[in-house]
């Protein structure tokens, strides 16, 4: 039998390092200034950047409105003409609303879920290489279907 582990005989472990490959230095100034910076609570100014996108919803909503009645064979037709529009013409306004106009109307028969007017404005923000935010559960992922398409 083994007898009791005597002090001599116990295992230490080295002190946990955070980055092995660097000093860790104390905090400076600057980073208690950021850090008191990241708790102040940010300014929000609701409509300031998507009030200049918001004119989409509208153009949107008057494309959209005889696509309800259109058979799949027509949207897929449909689908067609906007992809040559599009690589003639550019990203123009118009094209735009026609185009996700379109997307709304198959998501909305395929899987279900309808483009919100938030979503619209986020994937016209997205399609003009600006950044959209988003909270958590406000479909940032039927936003990408817009301008993926």
């Amino acid at each position: 039998m083994s007898s009791p582990a005597t002090p001599a005989q116990t295992l230490s472990l080295p002190p946990t390092v955070l980055y092995p490959e660097r000093e860790v230095r104390p905090e400076g100034w600057l980073d208690r200034v950021a850090t008191r910076a990241a708790e102040v609570p940010a300014v929000r100014a609701p409509g300031l950047f998507s009030g200049r996108l918001s004119h989409i919803v509208g153009k949107v909503e008057r494309r959209g409105a005889g696509l309800g009645s259109m058979g799949d064979e027509a949207l897929i037709g449909l689908a067609g003409e906007l992809r040559d529009a599009l690589r003639a013409r550019g990203f123009t306004t118009d094209l735009v609303a026609r185009t996700f106009a379109l997307v709304r109307e198959v998501a909305t028969r395929h899987l279900g879920q309808r483009h919100y007017d938030v979503q619209l404005i986020g994937g016209f923000a997205l399609l003009r290489g600006t950044i959209a935010e988003m909270d958590t559960g406000e479909g940032k992922t039927l936003v990408a279907t817009l301008p993926a398409c």
